[in-house]
């Protein structure tokens, strides 16, 4: 391998090395903005999953309009 050789092959990896860090970084990102939207409807859920457990009647007398509506 000549010396022109090797200047073309080290220019072409340094030259992948830069693509293959910035699809890294863009995909670092991605992954990090799914990671956030994951988070956030996780949040989401569990505030309407307290949001129901609160509204629910907790004595069995205050159950009675539920089994009347559920009947209709």
């Amino acid at each position: 391998m000549t010396t022109r050789d090797l200047a073309h092959t080290l220019d072409a990896v340094a030259n992948r090395r830069q693509v293959i860090a910035g699809l890294t970084t863009a995909l670092r990102r991605s992954g990090t903005a799914e990671a956030q939207t994951v988070t956030d409807l996780e949040g989401a859920v569990d505030r309407v999953v307290r949001l129901l457990r609160d509204i629910q009647p907790t004595h069995a007398e205050d159950t009675s309009w539920a089994r009347s509506i559920a009947g209709r």
